[in-house]
């Protein structure tokens, strides 16, 4: 506003619309400019300084989320490893078929939460360019099976049946 209002007497000067030069006039312009101009500078400036206090706190948020998956994924894998330690000796035990079964839905479904908990450390790791990739087998049919055993108990208590069929080879 400020730059539009010292401006009008130049333009009406420059265009010859009943204002004679007047070094007072184009002094009052020019003052007006530079006026603008200082508070544009100071509005962006201040603008800067927000926008980087923003990205500050961002930062910070994200880096306390970090922290604070990291810490829970180490305090989650304790305890998992318990269960899966407990679940390995139980599995040296003589059981009935059906205590094996069960046995072997709850070492599956351990490892399985492991993973899970692993793969949150690998995101920590990835934000923090951390990550080390390992080359490991993959066996898609132990893996079908797997998650047979996952879901079969909770499609049982529901009534269904599951069933996977699939055309791999078996090794």
């Amino acid at each position: 506003m400020i730059l539009i209002i010292g401006l009008i007497p130049y333009a009406l000067m420059q265009a010859g619309w009943g204002l004679t030069y007047n070094r007072n006039t184009a002094y009052l312009a020019q003052s007006s400019v530079l006026l603008a101009l200082l508070l544009l500078s100071y509005v962006q400036g201040e603008r800067t300084r927000l926008l980087r206090e923003q990205k500050e706190r961002a930062e910070a948020i994200n880096n306390t989320k970090d922290e604070f998956l990291t810490i829970m994924s180490h305090e989650l894998r304790t305890p998992l490893h318990a269960v899966i330690g407990a679940a390995d000796l139980l599995q040296q035990t003589v059981l009935s078929p059906e205590q094996h079964q069960y046995l072997s839905k709850l070492a599956t479904s351990s490892q399985h939460v492991l993973s899970l908990v692993n793969n949150i450390l690998d995101l920590s790791r990835i934000e923090a360019g951390r990550l080390e990739l390992a080359i490991a087998p993959f066996h898609p049919v132990s893996e079908l099976k797997k998650l047979h055993q996952l879901f079969s108990l909770s499609a049982q208590m529901k009534g269904l049946s599951l069933s996977i069929t699939h055309n791999l080879p078996t090794d």
